[in-house]
Order: structure tokens, then sequence, then C-alpha cells
């Protein structure tokens, strides 16, 4: 069985509620103010990782919660079958509470009462050597699945748990005494993976993966790191070699993070305020680092909401402390955020704003673009990478993407100049979309979308005027079709669906007589886009429509670095 979770309760500030780990994640960022109990996690996850085993164990004094000899430390586990189970039955959840101390069971809730009784029986003889025969009571039930539950934790434990290495906050690379994660003898490890022995080719590739670190950090693709002697790290860019001490702090607390976590494999790192020297934008530089680098998983304390980006490879826990007691919640709702960011003392734009808009006329735009944004770039995620937003049709005359407003040109068929709403203040990485409404190629588009246009082009920002009527019109006519087929159980009607024609007016020709009022487009135009964008997929995107959504692309990739 897989750990997917670990929690840790009556440790030091921590009290009976346990403070979880999600093993699933990559990173667990662990973010709060200053002696909320961040380090406390850190600390417990140490303790536990260098016993890999449970009870037997004397915990401190002042490792007690509130120095009370009756608190007994306690130790959560949360466990899942996956496909590398073999026989076990994948999707069993199991999730246990001890007192370490006494190894003796707090708490225990399983899935086990969701199985097939032969899979029961089957769990039965792996963990046991024998299953209960015939139809066993309630209670019985409870006690054959409390004892399964047990013996696979029991058998999970031990193979299970981590080994944990500690980064602590106060870094600095000498070329003297033992290597440490701190930085100690830090020249000598990197001179030695630079030149490696023979047998150790593998650290050639740790060298080569700080030096790739340094070009990124430095925003120089033709920089390089060298180590010519023991004492001395050398930064050369072509003819021109400095030392590192010739570059910012920032810099070296860099190195000595990326050489400790790619000094060991297959561990779980504890790096303490990583953020120390490190502006937002290297912090996050860092942390895709930390992902795609290595092969360890990790738990960052830290005071930074640059670090707070929930995400499939990170996991953020809010920690604070109420009546001196510390307490941990997963980051998942807007309200969690919120709470996190008045603990930081962070105003709740700086997270909850997304980091780029796309401005929209309405609610059925949205729903083609996310679908379009998922299949030409999924990594994009809506409320976090981009925001779409609804400027509503003709009320986009009372618009300017201007950052320095001048009296527009279209004053005389919309508001004067110091009432129009400037969108760039609310996101400077912006993009509009705006259905031309054209009738035939050879038409014009009004004086306001001109006027828009012309903005965002002094402003590098992306218009996206549609190349037909609106932005239906680059809806495949294929999707369509199975839409309505499925809407109208009439089976698939050929259509023809040209740049500039309305698709109520061309789905009723298709279905003549036939056609009921119920199945209108017009009239359900969110509900009919959700489920033509059900029947999209990537195939379906027309070379036009690739052409004239990658601007858009292009821009939330560029805000989101």
């Amino acid at each position: 069985m897989k750990l997917t979770g670990i929690g840790f309760g009556k440790f030091r500030s921590i009290g009976k509620d346990l403070v979880w780990l999600d093993l699933t994640k990559k990173v667990n960022v662990l973010i709060g103010a200053n002696n909320s109990g961040k380090s406390n996690v850190l600390r417990a996850l140490a303790l536990i990782t260098k016993r890999r085993g449970l009870g037997g164990y004397e915990i401190g004094e002042v490792d007690r919660h509130l120095r009370d000899a009756k608190n007994a430390f306690l130790l959560g586990f949360r466990f899942q079958t996956d496909e590398e189970d073999g026989r076990l039955e994948t999707g069993i959840r199991l999730e246990f509470v001890w007192s370490f101390e006494g190894a003796t069971r707090n708490d225990l809730r399983t899935n086990l009462g969701e199985l097939r009784w032969p899979v029961i029986q089957e769990l039965q003889r792996r963990t046991k050597g024998s299953s209960y025969q015939g139809q066993p009571s309630e209670a019985q039930r409870k006690e054959i699945f409390d004892n399964i539950g047990e013996k696979l934790c029991h058998k999970s434990i031990t193979r299970s748990l981590p080994v944990a290495a500690t980064v602590l906050p106060f870094r600095q690379i000498t070329a003297q005494g033992d290597h440490n994660l701190q930085g100690a003898a830090l020249i000598p490890l990197l001179r030695n993976w630079q030149v490696p022995n023979i047998g150790d080719d593998n650290d050639r590739a740790k060298f080569e993966a700080v030096g790739d670190l340094l070009k990124k950090l430095l925003h120089m693709p033709d920089v390089r790191l060298e180590v010519p002697k023991v004492d001395r790290i050398i930064v050369a860019r072509g003819d021109l070699r400095l030392p590192l001490e010739s570059y910012g702090t920032g810099v070296h607390e860099l190195i000595i993070l990326a050489v400790a976590v790619l000094s060991q494999d297959k561990t779980i790192f504890c790096i303490e305020e990583p953020e120390i020297h490190l502006h937002p934008l290297l912090q996050k530089e860092f942390l895709d680092f930390l992902i795609t680098q290595t092969t360890n998983t990790y738990v960052l304390s830290t005071h930074s909401n640059a670090l707070m980006g929930p995400s499939d490879d990170v996991s953020v826990t809010h920690v604070w402390t109420e009546d001196g007691v510390t307490k941990g919640r997963q980051v998942l709702t807007t309200s969690h955020g919120l709470q996190a960011l008045r603990d930081l003392g962070v105003r709740p734009s700086d997270l909850l704003q997304a980091n780029s808009v796309v401005w929209v006329e309405g609610p059925s735009d949205r729903i083609y673009l996310n679908r379009w944004l998922s299949l030409l770039a999924p990594e994009l995620r809506e409320g976090i990478d981009y925001s779409i937003m609804f400027y509503g049709g003709k009320l986009l005359s009372h618009l300017t993407l201007e950052r320095d407003q001048s009296p527009p040109d279209d004053v005389d068929e919309g508001p004067d100049c110091e009432d129009l709403i400037e969108l760039l203040r609310i996101n400077q990485h912006s993009g509009v979309i705006i259905d031309s409404d054209k009738d035939n190629e050879t038409d014009d588009v009004n004086e306001t979308k001109k006027r828009i246009s012309s903005e965002c082009e002094a402003n590098s920002i992306p218009c996206w005027i549609t190349r037909g009527r609106e932005i239906e019109n680059y809806v495949s006519p294929a999707s369509i079709v199975r839409t309505y087929a499925q809407i109208t159980e009439q089976g698939e009607q050929q259509l023809e669906f040209g740049d500039f024609d309305r698709l109520q007016e061309v789905l009723e020709a298709a279905y003549g007589d036939a056609w009921e009022p119920k199945w209108s487009y017009a009239l359900h135009k969110p509900d009919r886009a959700r489920q033509i964008v059900g029947n999209t997929e990537k195939p379906d995107i027309s070379p036009k429509l690739k052409q004239d959504i990658a601007p858009i692309i292009e821009m939330i990739r560029a805000a989101n670095g």
C-alpha cells in the first residue's frame, strides 16, 4: 500500500487536531506567520523518520504538547492501494492515528465496508492466513475491518516511511569541514561532481543541473560554472570569468539549496524558509527546479505568498495558532487563501487575482475559450494562470485598454474620456476577444471596436476580433452535428456553417419542419455551449482558430513566467 499522508498531533505547539502532509504531492508548502508552528511540523517529521517504526520511542519533555506528560505524541497515517498492489483491490483507503509512545491505536477510519465480501475474505487470508466463513454480524464485521486495517497499516509503515533530511535557514558556502546541507564543504563536493571518479559518472549530471539552474536564474544561457580549486567557484561567461562572490546573495542561496537537494535521492527534504535572499521570481524558479529536476519530495516552511500556488505537484497548508495551539488546513478554497494571506499581512489581490485576464462578451464565450485552451495549452489553469471576465457586448464602448487615457475617437457614441473604465487597472496582463458582428467579408467593424483594437496594439495587448460574425463561427460543424444528434435524438443532420452564418438559423434550416423550439441555441446559449464543448476534441480545432487564439495563449504564458 502507498503512504499518501502523514499527520502529527500533541507535539510541541500542535494540539489534538493533527496537521497533515499530503504525500501524493511532490511539494508540501507550509505557509503561516512567525511562531505559528511550521517548524514543529518539520521537527515531528524528522523525529518519526529516524525511528521508522511504531512505539517504544521516548519523547522529550519540551516535545510534549504544553509540556504535559499526559500528552502522548499522536501520529497519523493515510494509505491507499494502487496498481502496484497486485491482487489487492485498488482504491482501499486507510487512516490510522496512533499514540506514538505506547503503540496503541487511537483512531481508525477505512472504506473497507464499501468492498465486496469476497474481497474482504481475500484480505483476511493475506493478513491473517484464514478468513471468516459465513455471514458475520455488524459487530463482527467491524472487528474484521479493524484487524485487517491494523495489519495492513503495520505491514506498510516500516517500508513506507521516507528518509528525511532538513535544510536549516542559516546557510553559507564554505570549503572547509564536513559537508552538510547548509553549505559546509560545498566547494570540494561540487568539484568532485564536476570531475567525478570512475563509477560516480552520474555526479556529472548533478553538476550540470546546478549549472542549468544558474543559467536560468541569471537569464544568461551562455554562462557556465567552474570549480578550478577546492576553495573557489567561478562563474564564466565567454572570456569573462568572475568569482561567485561577485554575484548577489540570492545566487549563493540557490546554489546551496540546489547542491543540497541533488546530494541525496528519493528523500523527503524539509527546507526552512527557502525564500531567504530570493525575490519572488527566483522563489518560483527554485520551486520549478525541485519539481522537474530532482527525485525527492519536499516540505517547505515559508512566510512567502510567492510559493502559495496549489497545483498538481504542490499542496499548500496554512498553519496558524488559535489560543496558543497550532492548527493546519490544506488551502483548497478562496476563503482558506484569504485567511492565510491575512496572517501574512498580504493583500488578497496578491493571491486571488489570477496572473492574467481575458475579457470576453459573455458566458458562452468563456465556455468555448476554456475548452480550446484546455486542448491547445492544457498546462494553463483558469483561476490561477488566467481568469475570464465579461464586458457585456455594447458595454464595450465604456471601456478602455489605454494605460494613459486620451480622448477616444468614438466619444460621440460613448462616454467622456474620464468616465471610461480602465481595464488594465484590474490586471496589466490582459487580452480581449470581440465578436466582429460582420455580415460578410467586406463589412467593417464599428468605431468602438476599432478604438479598442488600436489601444491594444499601442499597449502590446492581444486583441482578437473574430474573422467571422462571432465566436461560434470557429466551432467545428462536426461538433455541432454530434451535439444536436444527442439533443434531438434524430440522428446526425449534415449542415453547412460558414464564417458569417448565424448558428440558430443554420440549425433551423438543417432540421426543417422537424425543428422544435426547445432545441433552440439562441435561447439556451450557455447550456448548448457546454454540450458542444463536450463533443469537441483537438482534431475539431481548425487552423484559423489555432492561429487566432495563439496570441491569447502567448500572453497567458508570458504572464505566468
